[in-house]
């Protein structure tokens, strides 16, 4: 308690006032303190979780956020490696095609013959239309006018049967055209203009056969579209066109054409980038050597966050150890500090019923049966760690799980990323028995997933809950940071604080009230006395 300055006591009576009162107030006073330290051992206890919680968010951000590509566990290309080497068949020349193997591929030796380009549905400026135009020359230049009495003039561009009308200022720029025809088109056609080639080029982004463009108004004239080379009058609508290639697989003695609105397609799951024409020749060859760095990788990391856990809900208490007073703190260093409370902070969340059903759940994800997989994780050489004290730590047989990548390669994506297919897709208000059937058809991974959604999730259910930890001790950066049931309890440790507090300087004045009183009742008796004594010395004299 802070005692008020400027507090003269015990000069009448010769006591300590300062020393009794505070002595006085020790078994309030050791209330107090008390509180103080149920309400420090509480915010230790939410500084804990969240540390937790932000172990549990960025192991799920490696392994479960669809933007992690390198490390993303959920998708079946994960797990399925290959080493891929395209070359030309001409010495020298680049490779016109790219290559990305997909889950599924079939390895061996390829040949793919790019024949042609798919293009876009456009017209260009005919040769030497220009000379020294730029960017920013304005259309007047080129003998743009705007309509009679207008300031603009109309024309419209017709795409796959949809208009849209443009209106064009003559002193507007190329750059400022260029910008309004994607504009009023909503990207779907483009106007470029090349200062080195002095050329403008009108075409739709999308390419193939199907897509289709017209001009009607005087601006094809202007930029030098209405003429082809021979002279002759462009056609009014023109098409896209397809690419064309030629692609011989493992096995087969003959090409077969293929024909696609785009330069980039999936065929027997290897994607085909076409670049330019050419010949090319396709090696691919499985590589289990990724995926199983990716599955040791996610093992490492998810044994030190189980590890952690693990420590926490099993250490043993310090009841030795409590949250230091301020007056303890008083007489001691920062290290000495430091030391006591990491002894305090022990064993705080030891037995917690939260993170050891979490922990229950992760581990039978592992073990229970995934419905249609064919193989089991003991089949991938994946078990638990047989010490007790590590309990739901994974350790790895890579030879064993190397021979499963090499020759059950779809049993392992099964097992890890099947989805079911009676719930598709995580909902946190799943009923008792939609959640039995999709934790049974899911892969592993999936069901990890789902677990750590269940308890860290910041989206709400129906019943407006978050995830089990956020609830409990909420996390930063979120509407939870204040509103969870630790917080709530800080709210109320200081709001009885707050009340004993004012109490105690109830009491406290209270108690030098008394002693003031004794002190004034001592004075004047003190005077009474010297008066009486002087009375009866005046009296001999």
């Amino acid at each position: 308690m802070n005692i008020s300055p400027n507090r003269i006591t015990g000069l009448a009576t010769g006591m300590d006032t300062d020393t009794m009162v505070k002595n006085m107030m020790k078994p309030y006073q050791m209330r107090m303190d008390k509180m103080k330290q149920d309400r420090q051992i509480i915010q230790w206890r939410q500084e804990i979780y969240r540390d937790t919680l932000s172990d549990i968010n960025n192991f799920k951000k490696n392994y479960f956020d669809v933007l992690k590509t390198d490390t993303y566990l959920l998708s079946p290309n994960t797990f399925t490696g290959y080493k891929s080497t395209v070359s030309n068949k001409i010495a020298g020349e680049n490779p016109s095609v790219d290559i990305e193997t997909l889950a599924g591929a079939e390895a061996g030796n390829y040949e793919v013959e790019v024949i042609k380009l798919a293009k876009g549905a456009g017209f260009e400026s005919k040769k030497d239309a220009f000379s020294s135009l730029k960017r920013d020359t304005k259309l007047s230049t080129i003998g743009f006018k705007n309509e009679p009495e207008k300031a603009y003039s109309e024309f419209k561009i017709t795409y796959n049967n949809e208009e849209h009308t443009i209106q064009v200022d003559e002193n507007m720029t190329i750059d400022k055209l260029m910008d309004l025809v994607k504009d009023k088109t909503k990207g779907s056609v483009k106007l470029s203009f090349s200062e080195l080639a002095q050329s403008f080029k009108l075409e739709t982004v999308k390419t193939g056969e199907n897509a289709e463009l017209s001009i009607d108004g005087n601006l094809k004239g202007l930029l030098g579209m209405d003429k082809r080379e021979d002279g002759k009058d462009l056609d009014h609508v023109v098409k896209g066109e397809n690419s064309v290639a030629k692609i011989k697989s493992p096995g087969m003695e003959n090409f077969v054409e293929v024909s696609k609105e785009t330069n980039a397609f999936v065929i027997d799951n290897i994607k085909y980038s076409l670049v330019s024409k050419g010949s090319n020749n396709v090696s691919i060859k499985k590589d289990v050597d990724k995926p199983l760095e990716k599955i040791k990788g996610f093992v490492e990391k998810y044994n030190e966050v189980i590890e952690k856990i693990n420590n926490q809900i099993s250490e043993k208490k310090q009841y030795k150890f409590l949250p230091l007073t301020e007056e303890q703190k008083s007489g001691m260093k920062e290290e000495e500090i430091k030391k006591w409370e990491d002894k305090a902070k022990q064993g705080l969340l030891k037995g917690d019923s939260n993170l050891e059903d979490m922990l229950s759940k992760l581990r039978s994800s592992f073990y229970d049966g995934v419905k249609e997989a064919g193989i089991s994780i003991t089949d991938l050489g994946i078990s638990t760690v047989s010490d007790t004290t590590k309990r739901g730590k994974l350790e790895i047989n890579e030879t064993k799980l190397k021979e499963a990548l090499e020759n059950n390669p779809e049993k392992v994506i099964k097992l890890f990323t099947k989805q079911s297919d009676t719930v598709k897709s995580y909902n946190p208000d799943m009923s008792p028995s939609d959640r039995d059937a999709r934790w049974k058809e899911e892969g592993i991974f999936q069901r990890v997933n789902d677990i750590l959604l269940d308890y860290t999730r910041t989206t709400r259910n129906s019943n407006g809950k978050k995830g089990v930890l956020i609830e409990k001790a909420g996390i930063k950066g979120d509407f939870s940071e204040i509103n969870n049931i630790l917080s709530t309890d800080l709210r109320d440790k200081d709001n009885r604080i707050g009340d004993m507090e004012k109490k105690l300087f109830d009491r406290e004045s209270g108690y030098y009230r008394k002693f003031a009183a004794l002190e004034k009742a001592m004075n004047k008796m003190n005077s009474q006395s010297a008066w009486l004594m002087q009375q009866f010395g005046g009296g001999q004299s």
